[in-house]
C-alpha cells in the first residue's frame, strides 16, 4: 500500500495606516481629506510526501513507510513549493460639501503589485464625482410631490488586481520537474511575458435618487459605461514556441454599457402595518471591442471574438435525428444538413452565456412585531451549455460502460421514429443540442419573523 501526507500554510499580512481631516466652516462648508495606505503580503508554502510498503502495525504515521533502496525500489516521492506576492497602495480622498446642496469628491491612488515586472508595477488611478441635491434648493422646499431629488455623476478608473495571469510570477518563465527518456529533467510550466501591465477599468456613471409623495415612492436610476483596456488575451505563438502555444498579452478592450433601476413603493403605511414592494432591474450590453489584432481563441465552451459578448458559445449546429437511420444530424456552416460531424462547422449564433437582463423583486410586510419577506430573482436573454446532458445522453461510452440512462430519453428505435436522441448505435458530439435558454424566475428567499421588543430591553441583555 501507500500513504500520502501533505501540509499547506497560507499567511496574509495587512497593514493599513490612515490620517483623516474633517472640518465644517461657517456652518455650511464641509471639508474632508483622508490619507490612506495599505500593504498586503501573502505567503504560501506546501509540502506533500507519498511513501510505500506500509507497515499495518503503525498505520497513518510516517513510521509505517518502508525506506526505499535498490532492492525493494520503494522510493518515496516528495513534492512541495512556496510562493509570495505583495500589493502596496497609497490613497488620497477628498470631498467638499456646500450647504448640503452641492458636493464634489475625488480620489487619487497609486498601486504597485509584485505580480508585474518592475517596469510596469506601479500605476496611478483616479476618480472624481459630483452630487446636486436638488430637493434642498429653495424652489423645491415644501414640495408635496418631490421629497428628495439628487443628481449624481462620477468618472474614474481602477486597476484589476485579481486577474493577473500566470499566478504570482506571470511575467517570468517558470519551470517544474519533468522527465526525458526516463531521466529527471526540468520543463517549462509557464511562458512569462516581461511586458505585462495592469488591466485598467474606466467607468462613467450618471444617476438620480428620488423620493415622492411623502416618501411612499422612492428609488434610483443609474446609467453607466465601463470600458476595460489592456485586457489580458491569449496570443498564439509560432511552432518554435513548443507545446506551450499561447502567451498572455495586454491587447484586448472590453465594453459594458447599461442601465439599472431600483424602485420601491409603500403600498400601505400605517402605524401598525407597512407593506412595501421593491423591484430591481438592469440591462448590460457586453462586447469585446478589440483583441489588438489577434485572432479569436477558445475559452471554456465559447470563443472570444471581436464584436461579440465575452461569453459566446461556439458549437456545431444540431440538426436532429435522421428518422430513417437514427443517426445524429448536424448543419455545416453553409446550412447543409449532414450526418458528418466537422468541428470546422462551429458557429457563434447562439447568444451569450451572461444574461443581459437581470433583476429581482420583493414584498415586505410588517404588522406590529411580525414581518414577512418574499424575494424573487430573474434573468433573461442568456443561454447555458449543459455538458452533463451530453454525457448522460451519449450512448457510446455510457451505455457500454453500464451507466443507466434516463427513462425520459426518447431514443430512436425503428425507421420512421421522430426521436430526440439518436440510436444507441451512434455516438454524438458536442453541438448546439446541449445549448439551452437559461432565462429563469426563481423564488430565492421567504422569511417570516417575530420581534419581541421587550426581550431587547437593557435589563434582559
Amino acid at each position: 500500500g501507500f500513504q500520502t501526507e501533505g501540509l499547506t500554510r497560507f499567511v496574509s499580512l495587512d497593514i493599513r495606516p490612515s490620517v483623516n481631516f474633517d472640518k465644517t466652516f461657517a456652518g455650511k462648508h464641509k471639508v474632508n481629506v483622508g490619507f490612506y495606505g495599505e500593504h498586503v503580503r501573502e505567503l504560501s508554502k506546501a509540502f506533500s510526501a507519498t511513501g510505500f510498503g506500509i507497515d499495518p502495525r503503525t498505520p497513518n504515521t510516517p513510521a509505517a513507510i518502508t525506506q526505499g533502496n535498490a532492492t525493494n525500489l520503494l522510493f518515496s516521492t516528495v513534492t512541495g513549493g512556496k510562493s509570495q506576492n505583495a500589493l502596496t497602495s497609497g490613497l488620497v480622498l477628498g470631498s467638499y460639501n456646500f450647504s448640503d446642496r452641492y458636493s464634489v469628491s475625488g480620489s487619487y491612488r497609486y498601486d504597485g503589485s509584485s505580480k508585474l515586472p518592475k517596469s510596469n508595477r506601479w500605476t496611478p488611478f483616479y476618480s472624481i464625482g459630483g452630487i446636486w441635491t436638488v430637493s434642498n434648493e429653495k424652489f423645491l422646499k415644501g414640495s408635496k410631490v418631490i421629497n428628495e431629488l439628487r443628481l449624481r455623476a462620477t468618472n474614474g478608473n481602477s486597476g484589476n488586481s485579481n486577474n493577473f495571469p500566470g499566478g504570482d510570477f506571470g511575467y517570468l518563465d517558470t519551470y517544474g520537474a519533468g522527465s526525458y527518456a526516463g531521466l529527471p529533467s526540468l520543463t517549462v510550466t509557464n511562458l512569462g511575458n516581461p511586458d505585462l501591465k495592469w488591466e485598467t477599468i474606466y467607468q462613467t456613471n450618471i444617476g438620480v435618487d428620488f423620493a415622492l409623495l411623502k416618501n411612499r415612492i422612492y428609488g434610483s436610476v443609474d446609467i453607466y459605461e465601463k470600458t476595460t483596456k489592456d485586457l489580458f488575451v491569449k496570443k498564439q505563438l509560432t511552432a518554435p514556441g513548443g507545446y506551450l502555444a499561447q502567451i498572455d498579452v495586454n491587447a484586448g478592450k472590453l465594453s459594458n454599457k447599461g442601465i439599472e433601476f431600483d424602485l420601491s413603493l409603500d403600498v400601505i403605511k400605517t402605524k401598525d402595518f407597512i407593506w412595501t414592494l421593491n423591484g430591481k432591474a438592469g440591462y448590460n450590453k457586453n462586447k469585446v471591442v478589440s483583441l489588438g489584432g489577434l485572432g479569436s481563441y477558445p475559452l471554456g465552451t465559447g470563443l472570444i471574438t471581436e464584436g461579440l459578448p465575452l461569453s459566446s458559445p461556439y458549437e456545431v449546429r444540431w440538426g436532429g435525428v435522421d428518422a430513417a437511420t437514427g443517426q445524429p444530424l448536424y448543419y455545416t456552416k453553409d446550412g447543409v444538413l449532414t450526418t458528418t460531424y466537422n468541428a470546422a462547422d462551429k458557429v457563434q449564433t447562439y447568444g451569450t452565456s451572461e444574461a443581459p437582463w437581470k433583476g429581482g423583486f420583493s414584498s415586505t410586510m410588517r404588522y406590529k412585531s411580525f414581518d414577512m419577506f418574499v424575494f424573487f430573482t430573474w434573468q433573461h436573454g442568456a443561454v447555458k451549455t449543459d455538458n452533463l446532458e451530453y454525457f448522460t445522453e451519449n450512448p457510446i461510452g455510457f451505455l457500454s460502460g453500464g451507466f443507466n440512462q434516463s427513462a425520459s430519453l426518447h431514443f430512436w428505435t425503428k425507421p420512421g421514429d421522430l426521436a430526440s436522441t439518436p440510436s444507441p448505435l451512434y455516438a454524438t458530439n458536442f453541438s448546439s443540442k446541449i445549448i439551452h435558454d437559461a432565462s429563469f424566475l426563481r423564488l430565492k428567499d421567504v422569511t417570516i419573523g417575530y420581534l419581541r421588543l421587550s426581550s431587547l430591553s437593557p435589563e434582559n441583555i
